[in-house]
């Protein structure tokens, strides 16, 4: 599952990205503390990864820069 176009990336300007899963079947997402959206996920394995990527528009350098990574689980 996939969810295209959620957010438009300024050059130079940081951003606050958030995901929660609910633990059964829903996965939510924000940009900048504002639910963007879910989608449906059902994860077919028993770890999660979380992943980050940046995809050039062209063959100049492209740079992301990850200021931190909050990860919390309930058990």
């Amino acid at each position: 599952t996939a969810a295209l176009g959620i957010a438009t990336v300024v050059e130079s300007t940081y951003i606050k990205v958030a995901f929660y899963y609910d633990g059964a079947s829903t996965l939510t997402y924000a940009v900048d503390d504002v639910v963007l959206g879910n989608m449906t996920a059902t994860p077919t394995a028993t770890e999660l990864t979380v992943s980050f990527a940046a995809l050039a528009g062209t063959t100049a350098a492209v740079t992301l820069t990850v200021d931190y990574i909050n990860v919390w689980r309930e058990r």
